[in-house]
């Protein structure tokens, strides 16, 4: 035989033989491999196991199944969470249109059009635009004067109002430093 044959020969059997996995790859794998069940009767008899090895099987089976627990828990809650997420997505939007003409977008209260925070504020006596934005506190500010003049109001109701939109709009100051 010639030396370019029994080379190409020992090529051939070098490419036949597996190649075996990577370290990433084995752990890949081992994530698909059912763990061996540890019994009462595995758990009884550690005190007669003879060899480190064996202890360390053991040892090694039980935290493969403490981790699959763990992991099926993991897994469980975070269904529950993603139903959670489905339902809310599913929910009627509020329809509260804000000064900007955007809506609010929050999930409504179950057999109302809007959400809680928007419920409350339509529910109010008195008839003042809810202050979300600079356009909705000027709605507000002449809807305060709507009524002191057409004496809905009166004075010290009126100046009351008035301390708590000044209130609003120094929160807006605060919340948005950027808007003009």
């Amino acid at each position: 035989m010639s030396s370019n044959s029994l080379l190409t020969e020992a090529f051939r059997k070098v490419l036949a033989q597996p190649v075996p996995p990577s370290a990433e790859e084995q752990a890949i794998e081992d994530m698909f491999i059912k763990p061996r069940s540890v019994t009462a009767k595995d758990i009884a008899n550690i005190p007669h196991l003879q060899s480190k090895g064996d202890v360390c099987q053991l040892m090694s089976d039980m935290e493969d199944n403490i981790q699959l627990i763990e992991y099926r828990a993991r897994a469980e809650e975070k269904a529950e969470k993603l139903e959670y997420l489905r339902k809310a997505n599913r929910a009627p939007r509020c329809r509260h249109i804000k000064t900007d003409g955007d809506t609010c977008g929050c999930p409504a209260l179950r057999d109302e059009q809007y959400c809680r925070f928007h419920t409350e504020a339509k529910t109010s006596e008195l008839n003042i635009p809810l202050i979300e934005d600079r356009e909705s506190l000027q709605l507000a500010y002449m809807n305060l004067a709507r009524q002191v003049v057409s004496n809905k109001l009166d004075a010290r109701q009126a100046s009351v109002l008035l301390q708590i939109f000044e209130g609003a709009s120094r929160n807006l100051d605060a919340c948005n430093p950027d808007e003009p």
